[in-house]
C-alpha cells in the first residue's frame, strides 16, 4: 500500500510502500552524519525510496549532483516519483542497477563521496522475509559488505569519501574491508536507542588513500534526536 507522508522539515514529503522495506531511525542517522560540499559529485548505493538524499538536500542543499542507484526496479520508480514530487530532477539522477557494476558506468575517481545504508545481515543469519523486496534490503543477497566498499573504492576519487551505516556486531567486517580496499576509517560514530541499552549501529567515515588517526566520536542516542517524519525501528522487520 502505498503512503504519502510529510517529512516535517521544510516542504518535503515522500511515498512509502508498505509491500517494500520501510525507512528507519538507520537512514535518518546517516543522513545527519554525511558531510557534503557544495560542489560534491555524490553517490548512493541501494537507495530504497530515496530517504537520505532527500533528507541531504532538505538540511543543507550541498551537492552538486547526486546519483542514486537501486536494483529493484519497482523500489527504483519509487524512488523516481519521490524525486519528482520534491522537484529535485536536476539534482538527483536515480540509476536502476547493480552497484557492483558501479566502475563500469561511473568510471573511476568520478565521486566526491559515496554513502550507502547497505544489507545487514549475512544470508545464513536471521530469518529471510518471504517478501523478496524487503528481504534483498535487510539481507545479503544481491550483494555483500565487500562488494559495497569494493565499488566505492573503484569509483571514489583520492581523498574522497565514505559513509555508511552498519549493525555495530559487525564493525569488524566493515572495517576489515575498508582497510584492504585502501579506505581509511577516520570517523565512528556508535548510535544507542537509549542510555540504557547496547549499540545497535555504528556509523563510519573512511578516506580514499589518506592515513587517518581514527577519531570516536561521542555516543549517539535515538531517544534524544528530532526524527523526520514516520520512523520504523530499522530490526522491526
Amino acid at each position: 500500500m502505498l503512503r504519502k507522508e510529510n517529512l516535517k522539515i521544510g516542504n518535503y514529503s515522500i511515498y512509502q510502500d508498505t509491500d517494500f522495506f520501510l525507512y528507519g531511525t538507520d537512514a535518518v542517522v546517516l543522513s545527519d552524519f554525511i558531510q557534503l560540499k557544495k560542489n560534491d559529485i555524490v553517490v548512493e548505493f541501494g537507495t530504497g525510496n530515496l530517504i537520505i538524499p532527500i533528507l541531504l538536500w532538505a538540511k543543507n542543499k550541498r551537492f552538486k549532483k547526486l546519483y542514486a542507484l537501486e536494483i529493484q526496479k519497482e523500489v527504483c520508480e519509487l524512488a523516481i516519483l519521490n524525486r519528482n514530487i520534491n522537484n529535485l530532477q536536476d539534482r538527483i539522477e536515480i540509476i536502476n542497477a547493480d552497484l557492483k557494476d558501479a566502475l563500469k558506468i561511473f568510471g573511476s575517481e568520478f565521486a566526491n563521496v559515496v554513502f550507502t545504508n547497505p544489507p545487514y545481515r549475512k544470508v545464513n543469519s536471521g530469518t529471510i522475509n518471504p517478501n523478496i523486496k524487503k528481504a534483498i534490503a535487510r539481507h545479503e543477497i544481491m550483494c555483500t559488505i565487500e562488494d559495497v566498499i569494493k565499488s566505492a573504492m573503484q569509483i571514489l576519487k583520492f581523498g574522497g569519501r565514505f559513509y555508511m551505516v552498519y549493525r555495530s556486531d559487525r564493525l569488524t567486517d566493515a572495517l576489515y574491508y575498508l582497510r584492504y580496499y585502501k579506505l581509511e576509517p577516520s570517523l565512528i560514530r556508535f548510535v544507542h536507542q537509549n542510555k540504557e541499552k547496547e549499540s545497535s549501529l555504528v556509523l563510519i567515515e573512511a578516506k580514499k588513500g589518506k592515513q587517518c588517526t581514527l577519531k570516536v566520536d561521542r555516543p549517539l542516542f535515538i531517544d534524544e534526536m528530532e526524527y523526520y517524519g514516520e520512523i520504523k525501528n530499522e530490526d522491526s522487520e
